[in-house]
C-alpha cells in the first residue's frame, strides 16, 4: 500500500513539472518567436471598397497617384528626439494627404495655388482617379522591428499610419503602396532573419488584398495596373545581389521582373504594346545599363516612362535622365519624412491616351497648397 502511495505521489509530481515545464516553454516561445504585431500571421486586411475596375480606369483620361520616399518608422534607441520627430514628420505628411484627398472629394479648390495652367490641367484632369501612395521603401528603421521580446512594434506603427487601404482604419485615407529597403532587410538581424524578415512578409499578407494588383511572387514582388500605367514593384534594387552591407541577397527579383514583362508582353513591348510601364524599387543606381537588365528590358524598355526610388532620404525630389535618347524619362528619387520632409509630396499624372508621364511638386504650407509642373 506504500508503495501504491509513493507511485501515485511521484507520478504527481512528474504530472507538476511537466506541466510546469510546458507552460514555461510557451512563455519562452510567445516571447522570442511570437511578434506584438500579427503573430502567426493573424492580421486581417479588408477589401477597398468603392473602387473603379481595371478596365474602367483605362477608359478615363488620366489617372494619379501620390510619391513619397523613406517613412522609416519609427524608433531610434536612446534618442527620444529623433523618435518623436520621425513621427511628428510621417504625421504631418498624412495630415496633408488626408487635407487634400478631402478637397479633390469635395471637388474643393480654395487654398490650392497652381504654377501655371499646365498644372491646374493635369491636377484637374487626374484628381478624381487619384489611386494611392507609392513608398519605394525603407517603411521600418529596424529589421526586428515587429515587437518581439526586446524589439520596438516598429511594423505596427507604419501599418497603423499608412495602411494598405482606407478600410483597414489606419490613419491614411489613401490605399499604399510599398517596396522593401535594407532597413527591412538587415542580415546582421539575425533572430529577423531566422523568421524571414518581418516588413517582407507584411508585404507578402498585404498583396493578399492590394487594390489592382496583376501579379506576385513569394518574395513581395508584384505589379499593378494603374489604368494603362504597369507599376513594377521590386525591393531593394533591379538586382539579387546585396545592396550593401546591411542587406540580404534579395530572392527571385530579377526573375519576377523578367516574367513579368512577359506575363504582359503584348500590352507592354516595344514595337505593339499599347500601355507604359514604371519601375518602383528601393535604390537605383543605372541598372538599366547592366548588361543583365538591359537584355531583360530591351523588348520593352522603350514604353518604359519612370522608375521611383528612394533609399537616399532627400527633403526634396531629386530628377535624373535614365535614357540618354529621351530627356523625359527620369528616375525619381522622392522626398523622404527619414530625411526631414513634412510638406512635399510628389503628385504623378500619368494620360491613359497619349502615354505621357507628368510630375507635379505639392508643397504645403500655411494652410496653402502650392502645385508646381516639375520640368
Amino acid at each position: 500500500v506504500k508503495k501504491k502511495i509513493f507511485i501515485s505521489k511521484a507520478k504527481k509530481i512528474t504530472l507538476i513539472i511537466f506541466i510546469s515545464l510546458s507552460i514555461i516553454s510557451l512563455l519562452v516561445f510567445t516571447a522570442f518567436f511570437l511578434p506584438a504585431h500579427c503573430g502567426l500571421n493573424f492580421c486581417h486586411y479588408k477589401e477597398a471598397k468603392n473602387v473603379k475596375s481595371i478596365s474602367s480606369m483605362e477608359s478615363e483620361q488620366s489617372i494619379s497617384f501620390i510619391g513619397i520616399g523613406d517613412t522609416q518608422m519609427t524608433y531610434f534607441a536612446g534618442d527620444k528626439t529623433l523618435t518623436r520627430k520621425r513621427l511628428k514628420d510621417n504625421r504631418q505628411i498624412i495630415k496633408m494627404i488626408n487635407l487634400l484627398v478631402s478637397k479633390i472629394k469635395n471637388n474643393d479648390n480654395s487654398n490650392l495655388i497652381f504654377g501655371n495652367d499646365t498644372a491646374k490641367e493635369l491636377f484637374n484632369n487626374s484628381k478624381q482617379n487619384l489611386i494611392g501612395l507609392v513608398n519605394p521603401g525603407d517603411i521600418v528603421q529596424m529589421t526586428s522591428a515587429a515587437g518581439h521580446i526586446f524589439n520596438v512594434n516598429n511594423l505596427g506603427i507604419y501599418e497603423y499610419f499608412y495602411n494598405n487601404n482606407p478600410e483597414d482604419k489606419g490613419l491614411l485615407n489613401l490605399s499604399t503602396y510599398e517596396v522593401l529597403g535594407n532597413h527591412g532587410y538587415d542580415p546582421s538581424y539575425k533572430f529577423a532573419k531566422f523568421l524571414n524578415y518581418p516588413a517582407k512578409k507584411a508585404i507578402i499578407r498585404r498583396n493578399t488584398k492590394r487594390k489592382y494588383i496583376v501579379n506576385s511572387d513569394s518574395n513581395g514582388n508584384y505589379s499593378c495596373d494603374f489604368g494603362k500605367l504597369h507599376m513594377i514593384f521590386i525591393n531593394l534594387h533591379l538586382s539579387e545581389e546585396s545592396m550593401n552591407d546591411l542587406s540580404d541577397k534579395p530572392k527571385t527579383n530579377l526573375k519576377f521582373l523578367k516574367d513579368d514583362l512577359s506575363k504582359f508582353h503584348s500590352k507592354l513591348n516595344n514595337n505593339t504594346g499599347t500601355h507604359k510601364w514604371c519601375i518602383v524599387t528601393h535604390d537605383y543606381n543605372g541598372e538599366f545599363s547592366n548588361n543583365n537588365i538591359s537584355k531583360i528590358i530591351s523588348n520593352y524598355k522603350d514604353n518604359c516612362v519612370a522608375i521611383l526610388c528612394g533609399h537616399v532620404h532627400p527633403r526634396n525630389l531629386i530628377s535624373r535622365r535614365f535614357d540618354n535618347n529621351d530627356s523625359s524619362k527620369k528616375s525619381y528619387i522622392l522626398p523622404s519624412p527619414a530625411g526631414g520632409n513634412n510638406d512635399e509630396i510628389i503628385y504623378f499624372v500619368f494620360n491613359n491616351i497619349t502615354g505621357k508621364f507628368n510630375t507635379l511638386k505639392i508643397i504645403y504650407k500655411n494652410g496653402i497648397f502650392n502645385i508646381t509642373k516639375v520640368v
